[in-house]
């Protein structure tokens, strides 16, 4: 390679991480979601030796599903402990070696460092797949890919050599796709992406002798990984611990299903998640068939059968979300990214001669406009919409009230929950204080998920009894009942305090000197008329406060504008008040009494 050609590639390589970085940048901020919490549980709690047991009996189901993954969580978790950003880095570095293995599965394939520039930038951060980049607990599918890549690089590399595979080298390929089968079960399709490419690269004769000949040669790499599939296809289908046993996972083959997920996938990609109808998934396959058939192009056959053929794992069972066909993606933006880049060589052909400073030049032309393009308005939509992360803030928040309450607990210690912020059929409460504490002996008990309330008898047993209101975390004592407190709501961590066009308080949108804010409240008393206890403020009329309520900002009294019962909510209220003047910009404390009782200070921005 020249020297302009290695300071181009650097250059590329370079502008594409330095793109994905910036996109991913605010993913090293977000905390555990409760399904991190969940994985993280049993690599954690189990024994060393049933995680290499579970690793090495790939093709047997075990309570330790997917324990390649299994093993990544426990080992960070082992050094790290009970903090997101190792982990999130870790993630990150994962991913970008998956953009680094698309650009070289995608050089290896198309012969073009243009397509491969192309594939890898557009593969490495799609908006429709945010969970992905943000979310650790999708390591399942980021370690699949690049396990995936791996012995596919590995194979093409030694057959682009015009050489059969060695034996270590078939050796070290059905090992890494054992780690990409433990990391994710949709990695099972790589022997089919093998065969796929010897017929496309590397037509094989139909003379009988070749037939015969052609699994111990040329497809070699396909039968023994083939093998390997089979094996695990048979065992991990069977027994009690089989993922297959779950309603989620078991595969109904059928046409109507191929295509009723094919259609969500595509509907969630390409149209706003508005599923496609069964009748243009056909035509658009049919069309790209059609298009890859005539233009003669290897790259466009394989790209073609590749998204074909990647998802099928995931074809036959409930659809999932678009995050979830991170390997198949590879097809998609690989067939995308041949087509513009040889449309554009076919277009400016005529127009220059100098064929190879041409494709130089109009190489990153196309890589600088992609670039422009996309980073910001990628970067504007922002990554809001990753949904499995939303609750981190909840996970953060309760795991650091608990924690300023006791940084440590005795060992075997028996905790009691009379509310708190998570769904009644998960377990996230119970990993969360036995991870964060690294301890598994302490008792974690929820009302919520028993269904009933213990009696009076029963609660002493407990070392300690929480209540969670408001956002609050509070420790209760005998008679077992909350003191009644007046302070604002937390959401996930955060005060809702809104300004009056019911945008939150938060440090990119901060209250302002003389601003009446809206705060959501609890514990203010009663209102004019009265509502009995246990039941919603009604929507009309507004109820006002029996008695008034002050609010100080900072320890400076303010104006309180309205104070009513929040229509339709249970002991909860709405207050206006007016930040001061003269008070002082930064992070203010704000204060609620009522009834003679002043609530804890909540803290909001102010500019």
């Amino acid at each position: 390679m020249r020297r302009a050609d290695r300071l181009l590639l650097l250059a590329t390589a370079l502008l594409i991480a330095i793109y994905f970085f910036q996109l991913m940048r605010p993913g090293f901020y977000v905390y555990f979601s409760p399904d991190d919490t969940m994985n993280l549980y049993k690599p954690w709690v189990s024994p060393v030796s049933a995680l290499i047991k579970a690793n090495v009996l790939f093709f047997w189901s075990s309570p330790i599903y997917r324990p390649f993954a299994a093993a990544w969580y426990g080992t960070i978790f082992h050094f790290a402990g009970f903090h997101p950003f190792p982990f999130h880095a870790a993630y990150f570095v994962i991913l970008l070696m998956n953009v680094f293995w698309t650009y070289a599965a995608a050089r290896r394939l198309s012969g073009s460092r243009e397509i491969a520039a192309v594939t890898a930038l557009l593969a490495s951060y799609n908006p429709r797949m945010l969970p992905l980049y943000f979310d650790t607990a999708y390591v399942y599918d980021a370690l699949a890919y690049f396990c995936y890549f791996a012995a596919l690089l590995l194979y093409l590399r030694a057959r682009q050599c015009q050489r059969l595979l060695r034996i270590w080298e078939l050796a070290v390929c059905c090992i890494v796709f054992v780690c990409a089968l433990n990391s994710k079960e949709i990695a099972v399709t790589l022997p089919a992406a093998l065969l796929i490419y010897e017929l496309v690269y590397h037509r094989p004769s139909w003379r009988y002798r070749e037939i015969l000949l052609w699994p111990v040669r040329e497809g070699r790499g396909v039968l023994a990984t083939g093998l390997v599939a089979l094996a695990f296809v048979i065992g991990r289908s069977r027994g009690p611990e089989s993922l297959m046993s779950l309603p989620a996972y078991r595969p109904v083959i059928s046409w109507g299903r191929f295509l009723l997920s094919s259609g969500h996938f595509l509907g969630d990609v390409f149209s706003g998640g508005r599923d496609w109808a069964g009748l243009p998934v056909l035509a658009l396959w049919i069309g790209l068939f059609a298009i890859a058939w005539a233009a003669k192009s290897r790259v466009l056959k394989f790209a073609w059968l590749f998204l074909m053929v990647a998802p099928l794992p995931l074809a036959f069972i409930p659809p999932r979300g678009a995050s979830q066909y991170y390997i198949p993606w590879f097809g998609w933006v690989l067939y995308g990214s041949a087509m513009v880049v040889r449309s554009l060589e076919y277009l400016t052909r005529r127009v220059l001669r100098d064929g190879i400073a041409l494709a130089r030049v109009r190489g990153g032309a196309v890589l600088v406009a992609l670039v422009l393009v996309l980073y910001p308005y990628y970067k504007k939509k922002g990554w809001s919409g990753a949904a499995s992360v939303s609750e981190g803030p909840v996970v953060r928040d309760v795991a650091e009230q608990l924690h300023a309450l006791y940084p440590r607990l005795p060992r075997g210690s028996r905790l009691y929950f009379r509310d708190d912020p998570f769904k009644p059929d998960r377990w996230d409460l119970v990993f969360v204080v036995r991870e964060s504490y690294r301890d598994d002996s302490i008792t974690v008990r929820r009302a919520r998920q028993l269904g009933y309330a213990p009696d009076e008898s029963e609660l002493p047993s407990y070392d300690h009894v929480f209540s969670f209101r408001a956002g609050q975390l509070f420790e209760l004592r005998h008679p077992w009942r909350r003191t009644p407190i007046p302070m604002i709501v937390r959401s996930s961590g955060m005060p809702e305090v809104f300004h009056q066009g019911w945008i939150p308080v938060t440090a990119a949108s901060p209250a302002r000197v003389g601003e009446c804010l809206i705060a959501k409240a609890i514990d203010l008393g009663a209102t004019t008329p009265p509502v009995r206890e246990g039941k919603a403020f009604p929507p009309t009329p507004l109820l006002p406060l029996a008695s008034p309520v002050a609010v100080r900002v900072n320890g400076r009294p303010t104006q309180v504008a309205l104070q009513i019962g929040w229509p339709e909510m249970v002991d909860t209220y709405r207050v206006d008040f007016c930040v001061p003047q003269g008070t002082d910009p930064g992070i203010v404390n704000i204060q609620v009494t009522a009834h003679g009782v002043t609530g804890p200070p909540t803290p909001i921005p102010l500019r």
